[in-house]
């Protein structure tokens, strides 16, 4: 697991994605900031903005994870891609150079 965190609102709620090292390591082979665009922009649903935090920024305390806010000015390091989460183009692999491989899907 990476010390970074990808941050964005869903209706009204904050959502963390925890992107997964043995991913970034795998794919990405160890470039953690492509890396976590790449995520972001698959698992972000399609035009949500999002941030990329430290782990460290966050909240110790989930038990009140549904009280948490985010500025929405503040989500400025992207927006969900039209693929992946919320879409029906889903991410069906990466290539060798980490760019998603999109398939359409019957909806």
């Amino acid at each position: 697991m990476t010390e970074k965190r990808i941050v964005y609102v869903e209706g009204g709620a904050v959502r963390v994605l925890i992107p997964p090292r043995e991913f970034i390591d795998a794919v990405f082979a160890g470039d953690v900031d492509r890396a976590l665009l790449a995520i972001a922009a698959k698992d972000v649903p399609a035009g949500l903005p999002f941030r990329i935090v430290d782990a460290a920024d966050l909240p110790v305390d989930r038990g009140d994870r549904e009280l948490w806010t985010v500025d929405a000015a503040d989500l400025t390091d992207g927006v969900g891609g039209d693929y992946g989460a919320g879409t029906s183009r889903v991410v069906i692999g990466w290539t060798e150079a980490g760019e998603p491989v999109i398939q359409e899907v019957a909806t």
